[in-house]
């Protein structure tokens, strides 16, 4: 080996034991750094303020721009210096550290305080994005939150961004919000036009499965474009429109071996249910009522071709808790033009009977016996009364 390049392999053998030192050193370093910032947080959940507040400052005085460091000493420092140094402290740490749920919970309590419902949606958005952990904690005080209307407002206006959580937050309040909460939350959105029907359907389908009748009914008329004085029931019977499968609209459900088809007809409009020979239960057209206790009478134009039923298909009403049958008939077997059919019926005044389902059915016993081939139509379905 030549003197140069011995002189070569010296060097590089001196620079990587000082590499080697520097990391060890910097190693070494950051696990000081790691447990001061351990003990100060220590400190701090023992409630030993000036402790960790000593602690975050050697940190600091290290690495002046350590997150972590922000973030514990704003807390330990609470209760020294002006109201203003304070709040000065938590938006630097809020800076360092935005992942911090402490410093981002603290800010959005201040908000609060100071009726700054903007920055506290902004806090909370954030702990509920940033800091998953802390995400269903978030969910409960926002859930809280949105029974004031002034918040419900600021927090509709929120979601002209659609952050990622809005969905959960409608679906928490469905399901285990405070009374009223989501009512006030729709009727913001609703007002910002930050409401769609996806949304509204959840909504009424919720009021509807708590037994609120009256209320989901009065929502679902304020959803529709200029209502008439006198709303029908069963609405858009004669198909005039699409059926939307929202509030008091029919239902449109998906069924194995049945394809469902509004149609246009010499005059109007109809639906026409077309079967692909399989067991067929229910043939997925239904709607919610709001009828009166008392004696109605259901009508209903329907034809087939070539239909195949044992025992033909037939209208049928249930009380709202979906136990209590009302009545069923105005059933078809054979019909090759327009007849009208009828049923009588009696809705009882009965808690459970609030409100009423009508659905379209097969009545043949489950099984092959159920099996359904051909075509139905129906149209001009009306409820009048009875008696």
């Amino acid at each position: 080996m030549t003197v140069a390049r011995r002189i070569v392999f010296v060097l590089f053998v001196l620079g990587l034991g000082s590499l080697s030192l520097w990391l060890f050193g910097t190693r070494d370093a950051a696990d000081a750094l790691e447990a001061d910032l351990a003990r100060a947080r220590a400190h701090l959940a023992a409630g030993e303020r000036a402790e960790a507040a000593a602690l975050a400052r050697q940190v600091l005085a290290r690495e002046p721009l350590r997150g972590e460091a922000f973030a514990l000493l704003a807390p330990a420092l609470a209760d020294t210096g002006t109201p203003a140094e304070v709040l000065a402290r938590y938006e630097i740490a809020v800076r360092r550290a935005p992942r911090d749920a402490h410093v981002r919970s603290w800010l959005a309590a201040h908000a609060l305080r100071h009726g700054d419902y903007a920055s506290a949606a902004d806090q909370l958005d954030a702990l509920m994005t940033v800091s998953p952990r802390y995400r269903d904690a978030a969910m409960a005080v926002l859930g809280q939150l949105v029974a004031d209307p002034q918040f419900a407002d600021v927090l509709a206006r929120h979601f002209v961004d659609r952050p990622q959580w809005r969905g959960r937050l409608l679906r928490y309040l469905e399901s285990d919000g405070p009374p009223g909460a989501l009512d006030t939350l729709h009727g913001a959105l609703g007002r910002h036009g930050q409401l769609d029907e996806a949304d509204v359907a959840r909504w009424l389908a919720g009021l509807i499965r708590r037994g609120r009748w009256g209320d989901a009914y009065v929502a679902w008329v304020g959803t529709l474009p200029g209502p008439p004085e006198r709303l029908p029931q069963p609405w858009n019977g004669a198909f005039d429109e699409a059926p939307t499968s929202v509030g008091f609209d029919w239902h449109l459900h998906r069924t194995a071996g049945v394809v469902a088809q509004r149609v246009t007809t010499p005059d109007g409009h109809a639906m026409r249910f077309t079967f692909l020979g399989r067991p067929v239960a229910t043939v997925g057209l239904e709607q919610p009522l709001l009828l009166a206790p008392g004696l109605h009478v259901l009508r209903a134009r329907m034809r087939t071709a070539d239909l195949r039923a044992s025992r033909g298909l037939e209208w049928t009403l249930t009380c709202g808790d979906n136990r209590t049958r009302i009545a069923d008939g105005a059933r078809v077997r054979d019909s090759a033009g327009w007849n009208e059919f009828s049923l009588e019926f009696d809705v009882p005044e009965d808690e459970h009977c609030t409100g009423q389902w009508l659905r379209l059915v097969n009545p043949a016993p489950r099984g092959v016996s159920q099996g359904l081939r051909g075509e139905l139509m129906v149209t001009d379905v009306r409820i009048e009364p009875g008696g």
